[in-house]
């Protein structure tokens, strides 16, 4: 589909948007599919990160071996989930 440059097409999935960069790899991808990694303590982002597919994968596999393995835990560390 082609859109006036700068336009904003409703027929398209990503909303006419240009390609962003993965800010992981650099790849350039539809917004539509990127992700958004977003880090929040008490409310406030501390860090948010759009990924594309792949590099999210990633970095879910990324976390979850951390998460599972206990890498980076200390004898004081304590993790609080409410």
């Amino acid at each position: 589909m082609e859109d006036a440059p700068g336009g904003n097409d409703r027929h398209r999935p990503d909303g006419g948007r240009p390609e962003v960069p993965c800010e992981d790899c650099g790849e350039s991808v539809a917004e539509a599919l990127t992700r958004r990694v977003q880090v929040t303590v008490d409310g406030s982002e501390i860090h948010s990160h759009r990924l594309c597919p792949d590099c999210f994968a990633a970095w879910v596999d990324r976390y979850d071996r951390r998460m599972s393995t206990g890498e980076g835990d200390t004898e004081d560390s304590e993790i609080i989930v409410d």
